[in-house]
């Protein structure tokens, strides 16, 4: 699978779009909204040790943009509730800036 191109995206294709990582494995994906804050859904924080990575494309290969970073600070929902997976929504909080990824994305794709 992870040899597939069709399973891998192109390099900075989704600049928005984070790992969720627990034990060396993803569990869950996320949004960057700004720079340093990520949507996720609850459950993928709850009660977890996550990390984030950012940049990363493809699955088998280190990228020089690709890094990983531990949240400064989760935020849950304050109704989520873990059986019924209501109010599943949650905001991770970075410490460093996920703009040179973006700049990145927007220098090669957009900008003349």
């Amino acid at each position: 699978l992870n040899n597939n191109p069709k399973l891998n995206a192109h390099v900075i294709g989704w600049p928005w779009q984070v790992a969720i990582v627990e034990s060396g494995k993803t569990i869950c994906g996320g949004a960057l909204i700004s720079a340093t804050k990520i949507l996720t859904s609850a459950h993928c924080v709850y009660d977890k040790k996550i990390s984030i990575k950012v940049g990363d494309y493809h699955s088998s290969i280190t990228d020089e943009h690709e890094f990983t970073v531990l949240p400064r600070e989760i935020r849950i929902h304050p109704k989520f509730n873990p059986i019924t997976y209501s109010n599943d929504i949650a905001m991770v909080v970075i410490p460093v800036s996920c703009l040179r990824t973006l700049w990145r994305y927007l220098r090669l794709y957009y900008i003349l």
